[in-house]
């Protein structure tokens, strides 16, 4: 990746991440600059929900028969999708091709 592709990366990654910044920032009562402290990157477990991020912990099932009441969607058909996307296909499509078929070779 060329020092340009990185910085064009390094731009959309910033824009993504301030957006993700307002919508907390709109959807929870914390102020930017706080949000900002606590969204670094790290992972958070359900014992930090006293930082307000969370409404309530539960597992999937919750959450699927939350949606369903909320949206009334009752006898919703829930899909999930499995792996098969991968970030350089999406970054480098050339590389990953020029991978698999090095890999095709090789076998």
């Amino acid at each position: 990746m060329t020092e340009e592709d990185e910085e064009i990366l390094q731009s959309i990654v910033d824009d993504m991440y301030d957006d993700f910044v307002q919508v907390i920032v709109d959807g929870r009562d914390i102020n930017e600059e706080e949000v900002r402290e606590i969204g670094d990157g790290r992972i958070y477990t359900g014992e930090q929900r006293d930082l307000n991020l969370i409404d309530e912990l539960g597992t999937m099932d919750d959450t699927i028969a939350f949606m369903e009441e909320e949206q009334d969607l009752e006898g919703a058909r829930v899909v999930q999708y499995g792996a098969g996307f991968s970030v350089n296909s999406f970054v480098e499509p050339e590389r990953e091709a020029c991978l698999f078929k090095m890999r095709n070779c090789l076998v």
